[in-house]
């Protein structure tokens, strides 16, 4: 293989990698919930293009072969979009970072991580709650849509939109979803309490973390 045939194929893997990063990013800015299964019907799409041109061909050992690099890049383009963090390098700082915490769907989604500081937007489906804890720093809860209680050393208090929560280090607290609608909430964390880049869709996944 000559040296242009390796350059031609590697532009082509930075090509793919470079459409995985800036689909995730899109749908991350607009909505949030086609990631990163957008990434993934790119794969699919890939796959079966590929797969498509070694059906065409009679000699199975290069039909074999075109499949196998099809499943290749199917598995990479997924790869890439699981490895990319929510909302890309605003996940891990320090450079600042400015975006859309009203609107979402998963339980946990940490949107950027400080040297000092963590932002952290959460969603409770009713009824839903996030759990009592107790944390070895300060937090900050905001609640941005929604209504419930909130409850901290024991006092339980009704939590509405706009309203914010602010808990000591060390201090036992919970918030629970008593509404019709999801509940929308952001947490700032002082130093950051999660990895950067942590996703948790449903809250089992975050039981099991």
């Amino acid at each position: 293989m000559t040296s242009e045939t390796k350059m031609a194929w590697a532009e082509v893997g930075n090509a793919l990698e470079a459409l995985s990063l800036s689909l995730k990013l899109h749908y991350e800015e607009r909505a949030g919930t086609g990631v990163p299964k957008t990434p993934r019907e790119v794969a699919a799409i890939v796959n079966g293009a590929i797969a498509a041109i070694g059906d065409a061909v009679d000699d199975q050992a290069v039909r074999e072969q075109t499949t196998h690099v099809a499943e290749a890049l199917e598995q990479a383009l997924c790869e890439t979009a699981q490895a990319i963090p929510a909302n890309g390098r605003h996940s891990h700082g320090p450079g600042p970072y400015i975006g859309e915490v009203a609107e979402g769907v998963d339980f946990r989604r940490v949107l950027f991580t400080g040297e000092h500081s963590q932002l952290v937007v959460m969603t409770l489906l009713p009824g839903q709650d996030i759990g009592a804890e107790t944390h070895q720093h300060d937090q900050i809860i905001l609640l941005l849509k929604g209504q419930g209680e909130c409850e901290a050393d024991g006092i339980a208090r009704r939590f509405t939109s706009h309203t914010a929560l602010c808990v000591p280090a060390g201090t036992r607290h919970n918030v629970h979803n008593t509404g019709d609608e999801p509940m929308r909430l952001a947490t700032v964390y002082a130093p950051p309490e999660h990895p950067a880049g942590t996703v948790h869709h449903t809250k089992a996944d975050a039981q099991v973390a």
